[in-house]
């Protein structure tokens, strides 16, 4: 080459990433042709890559130089929920892909490069974390080179299953290979639930029973989803298992629902007939946060109720009872 490349400053760089990114948003995708199409998304998949591991070695350097101190900040998840407005949720997960690649540079090369797609890539690393610290880098090859060669994602479960069996040490404490088992469940707008995780296989078993059990269809009027049948599964599960008694109490005591309501409330008329203040309290649940109809039922199912009364001073009353 006679003229030597000129190499882009991260600012310019930045400006045509944003410069392109824009256009590609922007593009009527229905006009292009099927081949462009499939060029666009194969290159948006490896644009994704090259972008997680930007992100991370940025985000690495930052929280070296403790750049989020500057701002008054506690740690860089928080730093990024404040300043690049995403959830808790997802600022942890990046700050997890920034510890991730750190300990896999291989596989951190391999996202770079455009080899290997994000959730592959979280996949390698999950298998390879099972395996004993010194022989990670080499597993991560191994997968990577696979991958590179064209096997499935399937064919490279079965080597890294292989990997593990060879290199795991004896079972002494009845662990089931997995203790790296977890599960969390976070709760966002309007009482609306979130979860993620990562099961141990018999977890994992138990709930597909569970799902399989409760998740079929209805009959042929039955238009949900799968995704949505087996989220109906999981709550029914949970309605029928709440309902059987056989949850224990939180700390040997029964849940228990205050109810906020004023005195006039309690003391008043009862709206139906024979109704106490006990079964206007269990009303109340109703007005429970967000929780309406059913839901506020099941949270207050089988649960002591405590009516918390409100109320205002009759001054005059009070002179009358207080003179001498």
């Amino acid at each position: 080459m006679g003229e030597a490349q000129q190499v882009a400053s991260p600012g310019q760089a930045v400006d045509m990433l944003t410069a392109a990114l824009g256009y590609l948003a922007s593009v009527d995708a229905a006009s292009l042709a099927t081949a462009t199409q499939a060029e666009v998304l194969k290159a948006l998949e490896q644009a994704e890559s090259r972008q997680t591991v930007a992100r991370s070695r940025v985000l690495a350097a930052f929280s070296a130089q403790r750049g989020h101190e500057d701002d008054g900040l506690g740690s860089v998840r928080m730093w990024l929920t404040f300043h690049t407005r995403t959830t808790r949720h997802a600022a942890a997960g990046s700050v997890g892909w920034m510890r991730r690649l750190a300990a896999h540079p291989v596989i951190e090369g391999a996202l770079a490069a455009g080899e290997l797609s994000v959730s592959w890539a979280r996949q390698f690393c999950d298998w390879s974390d099972r395996l004993p610290a010194d022989r990670q880098e080499d597993a991560d090859r191994i997968l990577c080179g696979a991958a590179a060669r064209g096997a499935d994602l399937r064919d490279i479960a079965g080597l890294a299953e292989e990997m593990y069996v060879r290199t795991r040490t004896p079972d002494v404490d009845g662990d089931d290979g997995f203790s790296d088992r977890w599960f969390r469940l976070d709760v966002t707008f309007r009482g609306a639930g979130r979860a993620d995780g990562d099961l141990s296989p018999g977890c994992a078993a138990a709930l597909g029973a569970v799902l399989d059990a409760l998740g079929k269809r209805a009959g042929p009027e039955d238009m949900r989803t799968v995704a949505q049948r087996h989220h109906d599964a999981l709550e029914d599960a949970c309605r029928r298992l709440v309902a059987s008694g056989m949850l224990p109490d939180r700390a040997g005591q029964p849940t228990q629902v205050q109810v906020h309501m004023s005195l006039q409330e309690l003391l008043g008329t009862p709206d139906g007939p024979g109704e106490s203040a006990a079964e206007q309290a269990w009303r109340q649940t109703s007005g429970l946060a967000w929780l309406t109809g059913p839901e506020a039922a099941a949270a207050a199912c089988d649960a002591t109720l405590v009516p918390m009364a409100t109320g205002h001073v009759d001054w005059v009353a009070l002179d009358q009872l207080t003179e001498v």
